[in-house]
């Protein structure tokens, strides 16, 4: 928004079925934006014995919620850099697991939440 709150630029998530989250919008020094991103996957967590099975009985990857971020382009809202948490952190960082999350897609396993980034460089 301008000084007098009229819109003059949209940045939206690049990349099928995600989107930005709230907890995260900072306009860089260099003039890009940096957001963050929760997007549900589907994800093998069967070494905490968790699956979601369909009707025929056969198991299938259960869900968690995949933490990102990226810094786009204000000017082209391109894609300049990702980073996804499953990329650098092992679900085993998680201290308490899944328990009964991840079943479900509106139940995924939130295993690792950004809340804030920050590039420092």
């Amino acid at each position: 928004m301008d000084k007098n709150y009229n819109m003059f630029r949209k940045l939206s998530a690049v990349g099928d079925s995600i989107d930005g989250d709230l907890h995260e919008f900072t306009i860089t020094k260099d003039n890009t934006a940096i957001i963050s991103i929760y997007s549900t996957i589907p994800y093998d967590l069967s070494e905490y014995n968790v699956t979601r099975a369909d009707a025929n009985g056969t198991d299938h990857d259960a869900y968690i919620n995949e933490s990102m971020f990226q810094e786009l382009d204000i000017e082209t809202n391109e894609l300049l850099f990702e980073w996804r948490a499953t990329d650098h952190i092992p679900l085993s960082a998680n201290y308490y697991g899944p328990h009964s999350k991840g079943r479900t897609f509106n139940d995924a396993w939130d295993w690792f939440h950004i809340n804030s980034i920050e590039k420092v460089s």
